[in-house]
């Protein structure tokens, strides 16, 4: 079957982590049923893999603000006295 004519794969929506994590899972059935190959698993285990990274990397990002943010604050109510 061409890549033109393959039938969508239905994987999740991998906007947050537990959609990465509900894909990763369906790829892998996807490939035990040999619905794809262990090729096309792979690769596709591999973009998973990038989106988790940068879902990770802009919670990070948000995390830290929001620490910066709270330490402005204080430092602003305190004069920067703690």
């Amino acid at each position: 079957m061409t890549d033109s004519n393959r039938p969508p794969l239905g994987l999740p929506d991998t906007s947050d982590i537990d959609g990465v994590n509900a894909a990763e899972i369906a790829v892998a059935r996807l490939a035990s049923e040999r619905t794809i190959s262990s090729r096309e698993a792979v690769e596709l285990t591999r973009m998973l893999d990038h989106r988790r990274r940068v879902l990770t990397t802009l919670d990070h990002a948000r995390r830290l603000q929001a620490i910066e943010d709270d330490n402005r604050e204080r430092i602003a109510r305190t004069g920067g006295h703690s």
